[in-house]
C-alpha cells in the first residue's frame, strides 16, 4: 500500500515513496540500487521489522538445525558401536576395543575443542597438536581393523 501521490513520488525519485507493509519489503528489493531520492519513515521501519524478524527466524532455525544435529549423532552413536564392535569380532579382534577407541577419540575430541576453545589457534598449533595425531591414529588404526577379512565364525561343532 503506497500511502503518496503521483506527484510526491515523482519529486523524492522514487515510485514506492511511503509504502507500508508488503509493498514496502517490495520496494526494497526493487530499490536495492536507487541510491538517488528518498523513502520515508514508513518504508524503512517496515524493512528494520522484516529483517529482525527474518534474523529471528535464522536464528532460531541455526539452533534448531544444531539441535537436531546433536540429536541424530547421539542417535547414531549406539548403532554405530555395536556394528564396530560385531565388524572388530568378525575381523578376529576383541570387539570390547571398539568401544575403547571410540570413547577414546571421542574424549580426545572433546579435549581439543575445549583447548581450542580456551587458547584458539595457538593451542591447537602447540600442546594441542598431539592430541590430534593421535586421534587420526586412533581412526586410522579403527579404519585398518574394520578393513581386515572377515574370519569364519567359530560354530559349536568347531568347539568340539
Amino acid at each position: 500500500m503506497l500511502k503518496s501521490t503521483t506527484e510526491e513520488q515523482a519529486a523524492a525519485n522514487n515510485k514506492y515513496y511511503g509504502a507500508t507493509g508488503a509493498t514496502a519489503i517490495v520496494a526494497w528489493f526493487k530499490n536495492a540500487f536507487n541510491y538517488t531520492g528518498r523513502s520515508t519513515r514508513s518504508e524503512y521501519w517496515w524493512m528494520f521489522l522484516f529483517t529482525c524478524l527474518f534474523g529471528i527466524v535464522v536464528f532460531v532455525m541455526l539452533v534448531v538445525l544444531q539441535i537436531l544435529g546433536v540429536v541424530l549423532a547421539l542417535a547414531l552413536v549406539v548403532p554405530w558401536l555395536s556394528l564396530a564392535t560385531r565388524r572388530y569380532r568378525d575381523a578376529g579382534v576383541p570387539g570390547y576395543i571398539a568401544t575403547a577407541q571410540m570413547v577414546f577419540s571421542l574424549v580426545l575430541v572433546f579435549v581439543i575443542a575445549l583447548g581450542a576453545n580456551a587458547g584458539a589457534l595457538d593451542w591447537i598449533k602447540g600442546s594441542g597438536k598431539w592430541l590430534a595425531d593421535l586421534n587420526s591414529f586412533s581412526g586410522t588404526m579403527m579404519t585398518i581393523i574394520s578393513v581386515l577379512p572377515t574370519r569364519k565364525p567359530k560354530t559349536l561343532a568347531d568347539e568340539n
